[in-house]
């Protein structure tokens, strides 16, 4: 298959946090096979057993499938961006990104660095990045997550004022989601519902304004004398109208 098939199978088992052994099995492939595939692309594993590990890595009609949440393990070590970016890029679409924190816990409470959440709320896409750090990078030398580093026109911030917490340094900005669920999110168990729920709530539609056309006052009067109501009435009423000014 091609180089393109090779790289992105790649970049997903890489994404993924799978084991070899783990992702051979689902699709049925050997794994020294698989790990010398991976290595080379060479031609010992057939197209058919291509789209089987494309499959089990979360791929279905030619993209990321849109009926579940794909929960990725990113590294934090230098350089372990391009999985990602190139992913990002392959899928298509144009994301967004919030830092996930639970709700009632103090600030020095969290672990650092928090997940995060890439989202396309037009496809829908789904993506939960698990962050882990490397034991060689102070914590102090971490980077946030740069939109500038990430596919041009791609990626953006949600807007400031739909988050709910914010750093003390300033740097972090992150939305507070239920203590159980973030719990259980850090496990890598995310379901969709959770997601659509906590993240892009629908928003409301307008409902579309209904264009009124005033009646004629002639087919007003014929209304009202259907309803019993007659011109006579209303002059005894009120007399003043008969003595009305031309205007």
């Amino acid at each position: 298959m091609s180089e393109s098939i090779n790289t992105l199978v790649r970049d997903l088992f890489a994404l993924s946090g799978t084991t070899n052994l783990k992702l051979a099995i689902s699709a049925g492939v050997s794994p020294p096979n698989l790990s010398s595939w991976l290595k080379h692309g060479k031609m010992m594993i057939g197209e058919d057993k291509q789209h089987r590990l494309l499959e089990a890595l979360g791929v279905s009609g030619g993209t990321l499938r849109k009926d579940r949440v794909h929960v990725w393990n990113w590294k934090l070590k230098e350089a372990d961006i391009g999985p990602l970016v190139r992913t990002l890029l392959w899928a298509g679409g144009s994301y967004e990104m919030v830092f996930l924190a639970p709700i009632g816990r103090n600030i020095t409470e969290w672990n650092f660095p928090l997940p995060l959440a890439i989202y396309d709320r037009k496809l829908p896409l789904r993506i939960f990045l698990m962050r882990t750090i490397s034991p060689l990078i102070p914590e102090q030398d971490l980077p946030l997550l740069d939109p500038g580093i990430m596919p041009p026109g791609k990626i953006h911030w949600r807007p400031r004022s739909r988050y709910q917490a914010v750093h003390p340094s300033g740097h972090m900005e992150a939305l507070q989601i239920e203590d159980k669920i973030f719990d259980e999110w850090e496990k890598g168990v995310v379901s969709v519902e959770d997601y659509e729920r906590i993240l892009w709530k629908p928003e409301k539609k307008k409902e579309p304004e209904v264009s009124r056309t005033l009646m004629p006052w002639e087919s007003f009067g014929k209304v009202l004398e259907k309803k019993g109501v007659f011109q006579r009435d209303i002059l005894e009423k009120f007399p003043e109208i008969e003595n009305l000014p031309e205007k």
